[in-house]
């Protein structure tokens, strides 16, 4: 038996089907600079409960859960998943890199590596 990660009912799974049917997919906008940037889901009901999870309580269940839609999202040629490291005293306060995490679970749906390219700031 397991609870829903956003409402609690029990089940046997980490989310009921009356909160998988909230799950709304995300969009796609073009950045000033020109960069593309797709999103797997829209931030709203229960995905956003599951970011809220993944970030402040490190709850590998909700990247387990994220990661699908954003690898379904990710570009056929992606070369690589570059995390964008949390801040290390954010790090140390919350126990967990939510961005690293779920790059991780990316990639085992897709095989696309992860490069820790970048370096987490003190602040």
């Amino acid at each position: 038996m397991r609870l829903c990660l956003c409402c609690s009912r029990v089940g046997t799974r980490y989310l009921c089907d009356d909160c998988g049917a909230r799950l709304r997919p995300g969009t796609a906008s073009r950045l000033s600079s020109g960069i593309n940037v797709w999103s797997g889901l829209a931030h709203e009901t229960a995905a956003r409960r599951l970011v809220h999870l993944l970030k402040y309580q490190g709850l590998g269940a909700a990247a387990e859960l994220l990661a699908g839609p954003i690898a379904n999202v990710l570009p056929s040629d992606a070369a690589a998943l570059v995390p964008v490291p949390r801040a290390a005293v954010r790090r140390m306060r919350y126990g967990c890199d939510p961005a690293v995490m779920l790059a991780r679970e990316v990639s085992g749906i897709t095989g696309v590596a992860v490069s820790p390219a970048l370096r987490p700031g003190v602040w």
